[in-house]
């Protein structure tokens, strides 16, 4: 019993304690700008303040001025500042007040459609409401989801830290214990020490209900004296009662009494302290003690809505009466007791009732995200697999396709050394009947000279109609032009009042004819030729530094 009343009492000041921390440092901060530069001055200090050693004096006052600055301002800030006001209330123990506060910025929230604030209050709303652990749960692996998105770093590790607390409620200890793990990676990774020093509480916590209370003792105790813990009554405090609980060693439970607040709602947890403290006395044999404790328990027992509190307060108080034989009371206090222990039964069935069931929800839950996780593996591994296969189709059709037109170019390449051949074999044979014709001629000439006759005249005449150098010229045009068709007329779209002259030196040019040759098909002096390639050249706008031919056979 005293463990499970102890768990209670963690979770009760864990939330007032660390109900704080879902801030940002002065270097993590998601909130939406204010058109007010003043109130984001307030807001940032705020979240330093939270995020750290959390001074009332300070939090108060920078809460007034951002509600002063509200009355005058925009919807966002009127949010904004009944958040701070409702976290205000919080950390003063006016839970009412503070849901209240909260709820309103709420409503200034939703009218904006502002998911950051949104989800800022409404985590702290749902955790004071007492909402349903499987309703949190939901809620917060979606605001997991959105803050990891968003790079917040403080709002992922506050989010860390409340599903760890869930999964402790419904005895998932391992499960809480990586999320609390979790969380304190990110606070370091964000810098946040003084958030970080609280969360070891909720760690060592988790540790002690995973039954490594070594580890759980070697995490707390050096928050005992740490001035950062010691500074925050809260925080403090729920160190302090967890020693006890370690440690069996009253005087931290002692310590935790002392140093609880006297302002805000802190009574009923004083109550259960003292109740705690007589059952310690009454053990220990100090039986003065626990009935000093046990009348303060007994005094406020109206004021113990918890069943495990009261039934320890009146079992306490009824042990004082039976040491003082008032038999009358005595009766009275074991007919409560009795009750209390049938109400406490009853509750404890339905409390464990609505264990099993959120228990089962998370579990459910947490099985149907990850067959959801599961399917988007699948699915994104088929799309990765159908890329590929896309992938390599289209490259086995691009190397295809790459292969015919290389494939093309060297048959192009062929056809075209073979038109090359052919009209060098051409030019030859042009050269070799002109110098037939002109042998012939010389043997005429001869023979007109020795043995005059009107039969050579005939012959030189017959010569000079059928075998002239333009008939020849244009029989080697004609067959290049049949060769390649598309020369000429790209020639012409390059340089369109280029001259015959030039277009038929292109043409013997690009066929690979020397200059001697050229200058003997064109019936030109050697030089020209030289002179004709540099007009062709400048008419082409062709660099000297590029080669002609190249230029040329780019146009075949």
């Amino acid at each position: 019993m005293k463990s499970s009343l102890l768990v209670i009492i963690v979770a009760v000041l864990s939330a007032l304690a660390f109900g704080a921390c879902d801030s940002a440092s002065d270097r993590i901060s998601a909130w939406p700008a204010i058109s007010d530069s003043k109130a984001d001055e307030l807001t940032l200090a705020l979240e330093k303040e939270y995020a750290g050693e959390a001074d009332s004096t300070r939090l108060t006052a920078y809460t007034d001025t951002l509600l002063y600055l509200a009355g005058k301002g925009e919807p966002r800030l009127k949010a904004r500042a009944f958040y701070w006001k409702g976290r205000l209330e919080e950390h003063t123990g006016q839970i009412d007040s503070a849901c209240k506060s909260l709820r309103k910025a709420l409503d200034y929230a939703d009218t904006l459609n502002g998911q950051y604030d949104v989800r800022r209050i409404r985590i702290v709303l749902d955790r004071l409401e007492g909402l349903s652990p499987i309703d949190r749960y939901s809620r917060l692996i979606d605001d997991e989801a959105f803050f990891k998105k968003s790079n917040d770093l403080l709002m992922q590790a506050n989010v860390a830290q409340q599903l760890g607390n869930i999964f402790i409620y419904t005895l998932r200890f391992d499960d809480g214990l990586d999320y609390l793990l979790k969380c304190d990676s990110l606070l370091e990774k964000a810098g946040l020490h003084d958030y970080r020093l609280k969360n070891r509480i909720n760690t060592a916590i988790a540790y002690q209900h995973c039954g490594d209370s070594v580890k759980a003792d070697s995490l707390l105790r050096p928050l005992v004296n740490n001035p950062r813990v010691t500074t925050d009554p809260l925080a403090y405090n729920v160190v302090l009662q967890n020693m006890h609980a370690i440690t069996g060693e009253r005087e931290y439970l002692l310590e935790a009494l002392k140093r609880l607040p006297k302002s805000g709602n802190f009574s009923e947890t004083e109550a259960a302290f003292s109740a705690i403290l007589s059952e310690d006395y009454a053990r220990a044999g100090l039986n003065d003690s626990a009935a000093h404790y046990a009348s303060v328990a007994f005094r406020n027992l109206n004021l113990l809505r918890d069943y495990n509190w009261k039934a320890m307060a009146l079992r306490s108080y009824g042990r004082k009466l039976r040491s003082e034989n008032k038999s009358d009371s005595l009766i009275m206090v074991l007919d409560m007791y009795v009750a209390t222990i049938d109400s406490l039964q009853s509750f404890r069935h339905t409390n464990e009732l609505a264990r099993l069931e959120n228990e089962r929800g998370i579990a459910g839950m947490r099985e149907s995200m990850q067959l959801l996780h599961q399917k988007q593996k699948n699915r994104l591994l088929w799309v990765i697999i159908i890329i590929i296969i896309a992938a390599s189709v289209a490259l086995a059709l691009q190397m295809r396709r790459n292969s015919r037109q290389k494939l093309r170019h060297l048959e192009f390449q062929l056809q075209t050394e073979k038109d090359r051949r052919k009209l060098l074999a051409l030019t030859m044979m042009v050269e070799e009947k002109q110098r037939f014709i002109a042998t012939l001629r010389e043997e005429i000439k001869t023979l007109k000279e020795t043995q005059p006759s009107r039969e050579a005249t005939r012959l030189e005449a017959i010569i000079k109609a059928n075998e002239s150098e333009t008939v020849t010229r244009e029989y080697f045009f004609d067959a290049f032009e049949r060769l390649n068709p598309a020369f000429i007329p790209n020639l012409k779209r390059r340089c369109p009042d280029l001259p015959e002259s030039l277009l038929q030196l292109a043409c013997l040019i690009v066929t690979g004819i020397d200059n001697k040759r050229i200058a003997e098909i064109l019936n030109i002096r050697a030089a020209s030729v030289n002179q004709s390639r540099w007009r062709l050249r400048s008419r082409l706008s062709i660099d000297k530094d590029m080669s002609l031919e190249e230029e040329l056979r780019k146009l075949i």
